[in-house]
């Protein structure tokens, strides 16, 4: 054989071993990964992020390398998983459920704009499936949309009668909706779940624990199911141990030291949920008993337990010779906040002041950091601190949402109605599509007597979707009324049975005012006298003013 035609038979040779290498690789990285999948099933994460990662080595760009890998990253609640998802979908290899388990990882993040990608291909290309419809309906929950939660809770559910998640974001949107039956059904739903011995069952049970309308059968049967559960800690146990509180009071010493003496010495997850119980049950001499300073120094969560129960028995002293003379293990912000409310308690208002500023002053990358200073400030009553540090939350988008329900409670304590819909149009423009804002801001509006036209044809159009939702016949009623047509607010409530008693002041309010406008001078007074005055807007006063 010629030279030319040795050469040409090596280069032939290297060709076409080249993609017969490739598949030994791609073929061995499908065995790691198998492997890694299998160990992640038995609960040794580490094992199987080495095997994933070897996988990685082997086949940087195979679809299901990439698959398992972030697979591994979310179960190890780990950012990572994010990178490999988007690799995964730029191979165009992408199957629906790997949206679905990416949109979920992004939900959990609160990183709604990833999440809202995954659904809206998935309403485009799966929508038949149930489980694309209950990913579509716990984004819906997440942005506030109820009717539209509900909506698609039901037709996953329609789909798979037996999808326990679906079953679980239809309870949750039942819990908050206010028609009636509603929480009923939900406790059907959440009984039914309950049943299961995974973490779904687990979520049901400790949303039926935490129902205070749970009837007192439920409540033993909750509690026992927790308490027998496979996978519940020791905050599940303690769930457990409310409910039976709830049942038999009379039991609470030897709950109580039954808790203590299981939790106190455990680890610190279970040690932390002891404290944050009995901080709850007010008993905070037991608190500081069962977390000694030394292992409260020791982590963020259980140090500000502790400071929890010093705070509630006013040990101010105490607690600045700890900040003065220890290590604590909090961020500066963390540290100022109770530097400030020390300082305030002992009377040393400069120094509080001082410290204040520093809160507001110190760049922090941790938003749950300022959360807590919002909701801190807000329990010991320092509205102006609470609204500062919420204000600041407003402009993190995975916790604007929050920040902004916080800032409307605040204003409502105010009784600020101009300040309420100013917040409730921050509202709208950022969830253009959830009715809820967009119906306050309606009802807002009219109680102010501005844009009425377009605060009408907004209640039209809510009450025309739902017909069921008393919220929307309510503001639909109050246009009616601006507009000098108490014939057309008054149909709207005739056949309607409910017991205004136990509905909101607000409403109240208003049905008065069309009781009145009707010509019904006398109901109206009777329906005004059940009205808690202290609970109504200045406006909604003026609404029922003449009938008191």
């Amino acid at each position: 054989m010629g030279l030319a035609a040795t050469l040409l038979a090596a280069l032939t040779v290297a060709l076409l071993a080249r993609p017969t290498y490739r598949a030994i690789r791609v073929f061995r990285a499908h065995a790691l990964g198998a492997e890694a999948e299998a160990l992640l099933q038995q609960g040794q994460a580490d094992a199987a992020m080495a095997k994933a990662q070897a996988a990685y080595q082997l086949a940087a760009e195979d679809p299901e390398t990439l698959r398992v890998l972030a697979r591994i990253y979310a179960a190890r609640d780990q950012r990572e998983a994010l990178l490999y998802w988007q690799n995964l979908l730029f191979t165009g290899n992408a199957t629906p459920a790997d949206r679905r388990a990416l949109a979920e990882f992004a939900l959990d993040r609160r990183l709604v704009d990833t999440a809202s990608e995954q659904v809206d291909w998935l309403m485009a290309h799966d929508a038949e499936a149930s489980e694309s419809l209950r990913v579509a309906a716990e984004l819906a929950l997440f942005q506030g949309d109820l009717a539209r939660t509900e909506h698609l809770a039901r037709q996953a559910l329609d789909k798979s009668g037996t999808n326990a998640t679906a079953q679980l974001v239809l309870a949750r949107v039942l819990l908050r909706s206010p028609k009636a039956g509603a929480p009923g059904e939900a406790r059907q739903w959440l009984r039914q779940v309950g049943q299961s011995d995974d973490r779904r069952g687990l979520e049901a049970l400790s949303l039926l624990a935490r129902e205070r309308e749970v009837l007192r059968d439920d409540a033993a049967w909750v509690a026992t199911r927790l308490l027998a559960h496979p996978l519940a800690r020791a905050e599940h146990h303690l769930l457990a141990a409310d409910l039976q509180l709830r049942l038999q009071p009379e039991q609470k010493a030897s709950l109580l030291t039954e808790a203590i003496a299981r939790y106190s010495k455990a680890d610190d997850q279970s040690l932390l949920a002891l404290g944050r119980w009995l901080n709850r049950l007010k008993e905070y001499e037991r608190t500081l008993n069962a977390v000694p300073l030394e292992s409260a120094l020791n982590q963020r969560e259980l140090f500000l337990v502790r400071l929890d129960a010093q705070s509630a028995l006013g040990q101010w002293k105490e607690m600045r010779q700890v900040f003065d003379e220890r290590l604590v293990p909090l961020d500066t912000p963390l540290k100022n906040l109770f530097r400030a409310r020390v300082a305030r308690e002992l009377s040393q208002n400069e120094e509080a002041n001082f410290f204040w500023r520093q809160v507001h002053l110190e760049e922090t990358d941790d938003p749950t950091a300022w959360l807590y200073v919002a909701l801190y400030a807000e329990r010991v009553g320092d509205r102006p601190e609470a609204t500062r540090a919420w204000r600041h939350l407003t402009q993190n988008p995975d916790f604007a949402r929050t920040a902004y329900e916080a800032l409307i409670r605040l204003s409502e304590l105010d009784g600020d109605t101009q300040t309420l819909c100013g917040l409730m149009k921050d509202l709208c423009r950022l969830y253009p599509h959830d009715p809820e804002p967009r119906n306050d801001l309606a009802y807002l509006n009219l109680l102010l007597n501005q844009d009425l036209a377009s605060a009408r044809e907004t209640g039209l159009n809510l009450l025309k979707e739902h017909p069921e939702f008393l919220a929307y016949r309510t503001t639909l009623a109050l246009a009616h009324l601006r507009a000098n047509d108490p014939a057309a607010a008054a149909a709207l409530y005739e056949g309607l049975n409910a017991d205004w008693p136990a509905l909101l002041p607000g409403w109240q309010a208003v049905r008065v005012a069309v009781l009145g406008a009707s010509g019904k001078t006398q109901l109206a007074r009777v329906a005004a006298k059940l009205i808690p005055l202290q609970r109504l807007k200045p406006e909604e006063r003026e609404l029922v003013k003449a009938y008191l």
